[in-house]
């Protein structure tokens, strides 16, 4: 298996979409460090549903595994309630320049868009992780 493929299986995958403006650019990492994984989000409404689209780059070779399991058990909320879990399905590209033009790839949730306003949150992990 390719570095660069993703880890889950294409059934998971409920679309792909290219990276636009609308999506999110995010980094995990930084300060003292540069940052191990560079990525753009967009959450989108389908027939009613929310899918969770993403493509991102993992910067740092040595702390991939420690960043996926990080990934993993991270997720997104939507007005204060679980929205998705599990962000490693993102497709990768080999360089961040090829994050804005990348093909995303896209989960669906199975949660309904609720009536009124929206109000998304990232879910980060608050598991330690050793790198």
């Amino acid at each position: 298996m390719s570095v660069f493929a993703s880890a889950s299986s294409a059934a998971d995958i409920s679309r792909q979409i290219p990276v636009d403006e609308e999506f999110v650019p995010m980094e995990l990492g930084g300060g003292s460090i540069a940052p191990w994984y560079v990525f753009r989000i967009k959450i989108i409404e389908v027939n009613g549903m929310f899918e969770v689209c993403g493509a991102g780059r993992f910067s740092n070779a040595q702390v991939r595994g420690q960043a996926r399991r990080f990934l993993r058990h991270s997720g997104m909320k939507v007005n204060g309630k679980k929205l998705i879990q599990d962000l490693t399905y993102f497709s990768r590209v080999k360089k961040i320049s090829q994050l804005d033009t990348a093909q995303a790839n896209c989960r669906a949730t199975n949660v309904k868009a609720p009536k009124g306003e929206a109000n998304f949150e990232m879910d980060w992990s608050s598991k330690t992780y050793y790198y």
